[in-house]
């Protein structure tokens, strides 16, 4: 009969994509546009920053921009009539591109106070409420995509020629009877030189959500 070769080592689950949320800037939070412990879809704005002060700056902004645009028009009708000189409309058509440039930083300024989230999956637990101050180190929350799951797992080096890409390897995790399958995606290109061995990753599907990132998974991946 069939004879199996496989090999038990112990794996790590580790979520898809997994994130802290942050602020890009710094601010008030006017309004937090999700619930803790819920699911969220990409692109889907998570919190607000106050942005009234950024709008004032982008309001005097295009006001410059528009009056240096108007100058430079007429400092080319100018030069092509030959009353000024090229200099004279090199320095009216910098200033207004300068200025063009000035708007559309504060447009990127005001665009960073509207977090979105960077792709699907589902909020944690927050550690603001509405009209916090938050800057750029502030943690908000923890966004996790857990479907599916990656299984990180180091085997002994005199193994490493027997593992191939989209090999189908099993595990099982602890409190639960149940095994799962996945597939090996990627194999690190190296042998660790410090522990001789090699780091192999597999995914696994996790639609009903019975596995967590985090836990210790017992592989089992035949040879």
């Amino acid at each position: 009969k069939d004879f199996s070769n496989n090999i038990s080592i112990s794996g790590s689950i580790e979520a898809n994509e997994q994130i802290e949320i942050r602020s890009e800037i710094s601010g008030i939070v006017e309004n937090i546009y999700f619930n803790e412990g819920s699911s969220v879809k990409k692109g889907q704005v998570l919190f607000k920053v106050n942005d009234s002060e950024l709008r004032a700056q982008l309001a005097q902004a295009n006001t410059r921009q528009n009056l240096a645009g108007e100058n430079e028009r007429r400092a080319k009708l100018l030069l092509e009539k030959e009353a000024i000189s090229q200099e004279e409309y090199d320095i009216a058509s910098a200033e207004f591109r300068s200025l063009k440039s000035q708007t559309q930083l504060i447009q990127s300024q005001i665009a960073k106070t509207s977090v979105k989230a960077p792709f699907s999956g589902k909020v944690g637990l927050r550690n603001i409420s509405p009209g916090a101050y938050v800057t750029p180190t502030t943690v908000i929350s923890n966004l996790v995509n857990t479907n599916p799951l990656k299984i990180t797992f180091s085997i002994p080096e005199k193994y490493a020629s027997e593992v191939a890409l989209n090999a189908e390897i099993s595990f099982s995790v602890s409190g639960s009877q149940e095994v799962f399958k996945a597939k090996v995606y990627a194999i690190e290109p190296s042998i660790d030189i410090t522990t001789r061995t090699l780091l192999v990753r597999a995914k696994a599907e996790n639609k009903e959500n019975k596995l967590f990132p985090g836990t210790y998974a017992n592989v089992t991946l035949p040879l």
